[in-house]
Parts: C-alpha cells; sequence; structure tokens
C-alpha cells in the first residue's frame, strides 16, 4: 500500500489533549498536538507540537506510526475505534485506555470540527 505524498506546505490544527491515566492520582497528562491535513482537509498527519513532555521520544513515535496509517488511507476515525478504553460493565463506551487513544480521539473531534466548518463554508 502506497502513502499519499503530503506537499511541504498543509494547514494544521494544533490542540490540548488531556488524558487520565485511571492508576496515576493528581492531575491529568496534557500532551500538545499539532493534526495536519491535506489540501481537501483530511487529517493526515499528527505531531508532538510541545517537545518539553518527559515521553516525547515515545508520543513522537506514536504520531509517526498514526500518520503513516493515516497517509496509506486508514481514517483516524477507524483508528479511534481500534484503540482499548477503560469502561465499566455495561457501559457502551470508556475513556482511553491510553494517551494514545486521547490523540486518536482528539483527531476524530478536529476532523469532524473541520467537515462542519467547511460544509457550512459550501453552505452559504
Amino acid at each position: 500500500m502506497s502513502r499519499e505524498r503530503l506537499p511541504n506546505r498543509r494547514p494544521q490544527i494544533t490542540s490540548e489533549v488531556q488524558y487520565v491515566d485511571i492508576f496515576a492520582q493528581g492531575r491529568p497528562m496534557v500532551i500538545e498536538v499539532s493534526f495536519g491535513f491535506n489540501h481537501q482537509w483530511f487529517l493526515r498527519e499528527i505531531f508532538i507540537a510541545s517537545k518539553s513532555h518527559p515521553l516525547t521520544p515515545l508520543l513522537n513515535d506514536i504520531c509517526i506510526l498514526v500518520s503513516r496509517l493515516l497517509q496509506s488511507g486508514d481514517t483516524i476515525e477507524s483508528i479511534a475505534e481500534s484503540l482499548g478504553e477503560n469502561r465499566n460493565e455495561g457501559q457502551e463506551v470508556g475513556a482511553p485506555s491510553s494517551f494514545i487513544g486521547a490523540i486518536a480521539r482528539q483527531g476524530v473531534t478536529v476532523q469532524a470540527d473541520i467537515r462542519r466548518s467547511t460544509r457550512s463554508n459550501h453552505d452559504h
């Protein structure tokens, strides 16, 4: 499967992702992430905007892997749906089980916001 070649300059949106580890006590993990789009406004790239987090090397590798999936035709929605959740018995939806899931879910939200925005711009 070939990857989509992205232009050198492309639109991006930076967003804060919060992840609450169910085993940690205290503040949630906050990660600043940038979501990059092709010129049709489909999410094709994720990267860490803030380099000061102690997990930056791991987060960078995760973003590279997710970006490669996106550039090979996968969608952020299907990636987010395939990742684990922490949910109680009887719940249909739970919190993401890792910061990877939290990043993917934020990508779904950003992509949906972009779709609504571009759709409303075409309607006017």
